[in-house]
């Protein structure tokens, strides 16, 4: 809330600027299926990325914005949608010509959650403002549709809703961007998978602390094929108890949860002897 709050302050200051970058469009497009898809998958919900054959790979427009501003498309799509799922297209509102030095792309987030009633969908981008299915989720704080909105106003856009109770809702993102060259793009070493640990070694015991199922989850499938042993806990209180039993030699440890947070939690590890010979990782959203 203090960071949203902060952000639409710049923002009406006039302090908010573009800080445009190269960047990989598809690489972007793939993090965020990836980091959604196992939220999608915990609901029993499909989630869908399509971009069209024509969207530039390469592009430059302020990255960190346009992620911002998909990933609280996103945030609010899956949290409203009790069944069916999310699609994402991405294209072009407009066929490709030689003069353009520019290029209008546009983002579709659609869902198939409760809708928005008409009366509501003006209030929509003002700010602390929610509507009844956001005040029945007791989530969120009203200010990433008007953030959202405000950024892609900065990107030479503007977000639209078209929206049907009971159907769902599909938020339309239209931006300007510069097709980049890819030779200007920060390059990425070819990935090398890691399939497995070397033999004869120990098996090695990690805890994995976070208050969120789906961070837990992410961390677990990442690791659980490579031959750790492996548990979980969902608050700093759990995981105390978990490591005087258990002695796991890792801990990764959420900073931010309900009961005791992850700063007291490594404090008591850290406190007796046995605690120092572990490792404790700091993860935080």
């Amino acid at each position: 809330l203090i960071n949203q709050v902060l952000d639409l302050a710049k923002i009406e200051a006039g302090r908010t600027t573009l800080d445009e970058t190269d960047f990989d469009l598809h690489r972007m497009l793939d993090d965020l299926e990836d980091m959604f898809g196992l939220r999608a998958e915990e609901k029993h919900l499909q989630l869908i990325f399509e971009r069209e054959p024509d969207v530039p790979r390469h592009i430059r427009t302020d990255e960190v914005k346009l992620r911002q501003v998909l990933i609280n498309l996103l945030n609010n799509a899956l949290k409203f949608t009790a069944e069916g799922g999310v699609s994402v297209r991405v294209g072009r509102t407009a066929p490709e010509t030689s003069e353009d030095s520019e290029v209008s792309l546009f983002f579709e987030v659609e869902d198939t959650g409760p809708g928005i009633a008409p009366d509501e969908t003006d209030a929509l981008f003002e700010a602390f403002v929610q509507t009844a299915s956001g005040m029945e989720s007791r989530e969120g704080t009203g200010l990433g549709l008007p953030i959202s909105r405000k950024f892609v106003q900065l990107m030479g856009g503007e977000i639209t809703v078209r929206s049907q109770v009971g159907k769902g809702t599909v938020f339309i993102s239209e931006i300007r961007v510069t097709p980049a060259d890819a030779a200007d793009v920060g390059t990425v070493r070819p990935e090398r998978r890691v399939i497995a640990l070397e033999p004869d070694q120990l098996r090695y015991r990690i805890l994995v602390v976070d208050d969120r199922s789906t961070n837990r989850m992410l961390l677990l499938r990442l690791l659980g094929p490579l031959g750790f042993e492996l548990r979980e806990a969902e608050n700093g209180r759990e995981a105390v108890d978990i490591w005087e039993e258990w002695q796991p030699h890792l801990v990764w440890m959420d900073m931010r949860m309900p009961i005791m947070d992850g700063y007291e939690a490594a404090q008591r590890i850290k406190s007796s002897v046995r605690g120092q010979a572990v490792a404790v990782i700091a993860l935080t959203a």
